[in-house]
């Protein structure tokens, strides 16, 4: 019965989605428990974007695209931080699928359930996934960008190559860490035109 388990993909990647999930929603009414600096900077942001300011500046270190991604579910269910965990969980969780697929891309499928496991049980990703802070964006944006680079490189389909730019285009958008994704991307294309993956002539 075991082994019938652990040979069905499909189970496999639901129980560690599983195995996520109940370790990031985990007493998260509690823990952690105190509302602090971060989470303000992130709501007062929100709170621009709700209020019709559409800003796009750096605040603190902490650029739009986060605030503007948790808006409308705060704008629906009120400031709480609670809420604001639970959109970071939903974030982890999606981060989590899109490794799952990187991995797959880059590796094989084995490889990649393992990759999805050890992402699932790992310490600051399971912190950033609770918390309720902005960083957890961080896995998700660059598991995106490489998973549409490879799938260009294997099918050779422009709207993978366009997807990647766009996911790195975002980077910058999110805060300064993050700024690299697009150098890395544009880094890869020329990569792959040296390499002659990628043709000169699509450009």
């Amino acid at each position: 019965i075991i082994t019938s388990f652990f040979s069905n993909t499909n189970l496999l990647i639901i129980a560690i989605l599983g195995i996520f999930l109940g370790i990031s929603l985990f007493r998260l009414d509690e823990i952690p428990g105190e509302w602090f600096g971060d989470i303000s900077i992130i709501n007062n942001y929100v709170l621009l974007v709700t209020s019709g300011n559409w800003p796009f500046d750096f605040i603190a270190g902490m650029g739009p695209l986060y605030a503007y991604l948790v808006a409308p579910v705060i704008s629906i269910c009120g400031v709480n931080y609670y809420v604001y965990k639970l959109l970071s969980v939903t974030i982890g969780f999606l981060g989590l699928i899109s490794i799952y697929f990187f991995a797959k891309q880059i590796v094989s499928q084995r490889v990649a359930i393992l990759t999805m496991f050890l992402t699932a049980v790992s310490f600051w990703y399971l912190v950033w996934s609770r918390i309720g802070n902005y960083n957890i964006i961080t896995p998700l944006l660059t598991s995106l960008m490489m998973y549409f680079f490879i799938k260009y490189i294997k099918q050779k389909k422009l709207k993978f190559l366009f997807s990647s730019i766009l996911v790195a285009s975002l980077g910058p958008f999110t805060y300064p860490g993050v700024f690299i994704l697009p150098l890395v991307c544009l880094t890869l294309i020329f990569y792959g035109v040296y390499r002659g993956e990628i043709s000169k002539n699509r450009f």
